[in-house]
């Protein structure tokens, strides 16, 4: 009973994170990602086995951590990584594009992936990789070379 209310509440505080997360970064996003990427698949799967359990929980506790569970795989959902005028947009926040010292891309399949290099103050640098949709790639090359032309480099090898 305890751990069912615990794990709601943890679910539904992520939820609200990512919600709010969501609200901040929805108008800085120009070119959003592909949706349908590993991710978003494995939180459908997520949602499929809470619908499941729903079915045993049989209390309402268990109905209180399924609604929670719920709104935090929608909140994950609607949140979006992308590129905008201010800067690269991942896990709900903006990195300025001040931020970004060099991008690459690849095509892989369908999915066209962004390679960010980012040296954030403090915090060091750290690479960010963001799957579009193969369909947006001229889009995508065509505004970062706009935005943040001066910044590309190769870092990937692959055979374009």
């Amino acid at each position: 009973m305890y751990y069912e209310l615990i794990l709601g509440g943890v679910f539904f505080a992520l939820g609200t994170y990512l919600t709010i997360c969501t609200v901040r970064t929805h108008s800085a996003l120009v070119i959003k990602d592909m949706n349908w990427s590993t991710g978003r698949i494995l939180f459908m799967v997520c949602a499929a086995l809470s619908v499941v359990s729903i079915v045993t929980a049989g209390n309402m506790y268990g109905y209180i951590r399924f609604l929670a569970t719920l709104f935090c795989i929608v909140a994950f959902m609607v949140n979006r990584d992308g590129v905008g005028e201010r800067g690269v947009v991942t896990t709900g926040k903006v990195i300025p594009w001040s931020e970004v010292t060099a991008y690459d891309y690849q095509m892989l399949g369908k999915k066209f992936y962004v390679y960010f290099l980012v040296n954030r103050k403090g915090k060091g640098e750290r690479d960010i990789a963001i799957p579009f949709d193969g369909k947006d790639k001229d889009k995508v090359t065509n505004y970062l070379k706009k935005v943040a032309g001066k910044k590309y480099r190769r870092m990937k090898k692959d055979d374009r």
